[in-house]
């Protein structure tokens, strides 16, 4: 009796889209060996999805109206087209084990799609986190373009032109865009060389590295472990609906045309100047009065009785 060749029915991917919204997909799936199961209309229900290995969906229909049960489906990895931290909240929240943002590396791509079908023991004692980000790296002044496909605590994997043999010592440099903060230097030693596929085909080769330094750089490293958990970066710009936040200054209402001191009359009465310092100290003598000459009277008549001193006794009549 013959074994059957044909694949059983767990050994398939779902996709969820409308149209050809994930179309990429498609040719990985094939390339790896995987049946692909498409679901144009509704979304499937958890027993339509059972023994399925992986579904993938657009992020976009998980936010509108009420979500299915994602935490019934098998792990389901959902593709965004922007970078809003609300959705990729939101799709967290309600089970989605990772969000893909496009644009991103085909490599980084096929190779997370890899790790997500994989059902053999680990043999990584330090997890990889996918990351599918740009960066230099070269050997002395020798630089050239590459993209840091996956990075762990004590390793890292780069997609490159001009791959080194095994065994040279390398540097790269992850910039502010992956630590959130300055720039560091990684130096590394290439332990495995993967060509590509078609040896007369150009393209680029994958270089696996182990990192020299991994004490020293534990801390950025892990912190940028943790910002990509939930998903590969992308390799273009993303776009997020930030709205503008007018000024305190734009919100202030305004103001009517008030005339500046230089053309507004002035009814203000004037006030004297103050003293200076110097005149408070010394005292100000008050201002002379004019002499005043006695009324002159015609001679030997007077107006009035002259009053007698106060020592002299009284003159009796």
């Amino acid at each position: 009796m013959q074994p059957s060749t044909q694949k059983p029915a767990a050994d398939r991917a779902v996709l969820c889209q409308r149209g050809s919204e994930l179309a990429e997909f498609v040719p990985l799936f094939s390339e790896l060996g995987i049946s692909v199961e498409i679901h144009s209309g509704e979304l499937p229900s958890p027993e339509n999805l059972e023994g399925a290995r992986l579904v993938i969906i657009a992020g976009q229909r998980l936010a509108e109206g009420k979500p299915p049960a994602i935490r019934r489906w098998p792990r389901t990895l959902a593709v965004v087209d922007d970078g809003s931290k609300t959705l990729a909240a939101h799709l967290n929240r309600i089970g989605v084990a990772m969000v893909i943002r496009r644009p991103i590396h085909p490599r980084a791509l096929r190779l997370l799609l890899l790790h997500e079908l994989y059902r053999g023991p680990e043999r990584r004692t330090k997890k990889r986190v996918l990351i599918g980000h740009p960066i230099r790296v070269g050997v002395g002044l020798f630089k050239q373009n590459a993209t840091l496909l996956e990075l762990s605590r004590t390793g890292a994997r780069i997609a490159l032109a001009s791959p080194s043999k095994v065994g040279t010592l390398i540097q790269f440099v992850l910039g502010k865009e992956l630590t959130n903060s300055k720039p560091i230097k990684i130096r590394a030693k290439v332990v495995r060389s993967i060509l590509p596929q078609n040896a007369t085909a150009r393209g680029e080769s994958e270089v696996g590295l182990a990192l020299l330094d991994p004490i020293e750089l534990a801390r950025p490293i892990q912190a940028i472990l943790d910002r990509f958990a939930l998903g590969p970066a992308t390799t273009g710009p993303v776009t997020r609906n930030t709205p503008t936040t007018p000024s305190p200054r734009d919100l202030t209402a305004p103001r009517p045309n008030v005339p500046t001191a230089a053309t507004a009359p002035d009814r203000t009465p004037s006030l004297p100047a103050a003293k200076p310092a110097s005149a408070a100290s010394s005292p100000i003598p008050p201002p002379i009065e004019p002499r005043r000459l006695p009324p002159s009277y015609p001679h030997g008549s007077l107006s009035a009785t002259a009053p007698a001193p106060a020592d002299s006794p009284p003159v009796s009549s």
